[in-house]
């Protein structure tokens, strides 16, 4: 997300109870990218209509991944601590905060987001239990 959708995402107030992978609008991509009280990371990404949530450790071993049409949005942000804004999605991000589930963001980083804000992914993929490399669809 760009430093103008975060100032445009910090305007959103709540109104939704759960989150859909259907009002997700656009193509396959990572929602949100940070990292959660263990310091593992988090990578919740789009797939179709489906929510993806996959947790794991600085070895890229998957700890838990979990995949949801719907999520529960408190549920979904169970357990973290902060996300990276430069690496996360703008219009996902202002639907967690209108469920009331508002992400916990570390300060922006201009270097980080001119380096990747044109990859689709950042993070590891978990699909029918196999590992998909880091940064697939880097339109770079």
């Amino acid at each position: 997300m760009s430093p103008e959708e975060l100032a445009e995402y910090l305007r959103v107030q709540p109104q939704l109870e759960r989150v859909f992978g259907s009002d997700v609008d656009g193509d396959n991509r990572t929602l949100l990218y940070g990292y959660d009280l263990d310091r593992q990371t988090i990578h919740v990404y789009l797939d179709g209509s489906v929510i993806h949530k996959h947790v794991y450790d600085y070895t890229d071993e998957t700890l838990s991944h979990e995949a949801h049409h719907v999520w529960d949005p408190v549920e979904l942000m169970a357990g973290q601590k902060r996300f990276y804004p430069e690496r996360c999605d703008a219009q996902f991000s202002a639907l967690l905060r209108q469920a009331g589930a508002e992400p916990c963001f570390t300060n922006f980083d201009e270097r980080v987001y001119q380096g990747s804000r044109f990859r689709d992914y950042h993070g590891l993929m978990c699909l029918c239990g196999l590992r998909i490399g880091r940064h697939l669809g880097d339109g770079a």
